[in-house]
């Protein structure tokens, strides 16, 4: 009995041994038929997710380089504190970015270029569902501004703190 129960348990070990897709500390890729994701025969999509607040980050080269924000909240430029569920921010530095005094992406989607992109002098809170653009010590929006319930403008917005105190806003 205990030699037929200790056989039992080691095939059980052996088993989940075996059966390990993924190792915690990193997986060597070696070929170029190696890839973490789904196969052609998969029923499911892939989920990439966190089951608690955090955000999910993108590195390369050991550099962070995209960043989708987690549940929260903080002001910019000045603003009272927003909502910024789910933005996203594709930086080639994300830690410059925020070493700039950023407080994180401005709006759903954020590009920013690789220095000089945290300038904040610009936005306003009515921007949101559209994609902001900051390099150069300058900022540019094209999305929605929203004026109220069913009061939207598809607007453009450019923003250089050093000429122009106000941004200006081109409708469409």
């Amino acid at each position: 009995m205990n030699t037929r129960t200790m056989a039992c348990a080691l095939l059980l070990g052996a088993c989940g041994a075996v059966n390990a897709q993924w190792l915690t500390g990193g997986n060597p890729i070696n070929t170029t038929t190696q890839y973490l994701g789904c196969n052609a025969s998969s029923t499911q999509p892939l989920r990439l997710k966190t089951e608690v607040n955090h955000p999910i980050e993108w590195y390369t080269d050991a550099v962070r380089w995209m960043l989708l924000m987690e549940t929260g909240s903080y002001g910019v430029g000045g603003s009272t504190s927003q909502d910024k569920d789910g933005f996203l921010l594709l930086c080639p530095d994300v830690d410059q970015f925020y070493s700039n005094g950023a407080p994180g992406p401005y709006t759903t989607l954020h590009l920013a270029a690789a220095d000089d992109n945290a300038q904040e002098a610009g936005y306003r809170p009515n921007m949101g569902n559209g994609i902001t653009m900051t390099g150069n010590d300058d900022q540019m929006y094209v999305g929605q501004l929203f004026n109220g319930l069913d009061h939207t403008d598809a607007a453009i917005v450019w923003s250089d703190k050093q000429r122009l105190r106000q941004p200006r806003y081109y409708a469409l």
